[in-house]
């Protein structure tokens, strides 16, 4: 059973966003007026992912997203508002955001992204899961000066040690 969190202090698009996430078999939605009752109901409920309105009164999207992050760092969430732009998409992905949805492409996008956002967290917990229980490894390479060479070793080493030291992806 997947849980979702819906977070908006506009009733009508807190029903309209959980009306269409409904719709998918197994999947519980909650609801939070804001972004204080939101961090609530995620630490006393089991909560698998969250989807949030940027623009909010008490907490805004992005700082929901910052507090979520520090306590639950592997808690996915999705933004969505009306006055989107790309400057505060990429914004969000850069302080951890799983996905970005602009209000009026809900009805198409919401579902897809939200689906996308679910499996990719359960591949890479999967993924965490086998590489915590790995024992022994030993890797050789024969290295050439090149450039996208070396970039593609530091990129595999530092997906590696992440996954050791257990860091979240914004560590």
């Amino acid at each position: 059973m997947t849980t979702v969190l819906v977070v908006d202090d506009s009733a009508v698009d807190r029903r309209l966003a959980m009306g269409l996430l409904e719709q998918n078999a197994g999947w519980t939605i909650l609801p939070a007026a804001g972004g204080a009752e939101a961090v609530a109901v995620a630490f006393k409920t089991s909560v698998d992912l969250v989807l949030t309105d940027l623009q909010m009164p008490d907490m805004d999207g992005l700082s929901l997203l910052a507090a979520l992050r520090r306590d639950k760092p592997d808690l996915p969430v999705i933004l969505m508002t009306a006055a989107g732009s790309e400057d505060l998409a990429v914004q969000a992905l850069r302080l951890g955001a799983a996905g970005y949805v602009a209000k009026r492409s809900l009805a198409a996008e919401l579902s897809p992204t939200v689906r996308r956002v679910l499996t990719a967290v359960s591949e890479e917990r999967s993924q965490q899961t086998l590489r915590s229980r790995l024992l022994s490894r030993q890797e050789t390479y024969r290295l050439e000066p090149d450039l996208t060479v070396l970039m593609a070793l530091s990129r595999h080493l530092r997906h590696f040690i992440g996954d050791v030291w257990q860091l979240d992806k914004t560590t």
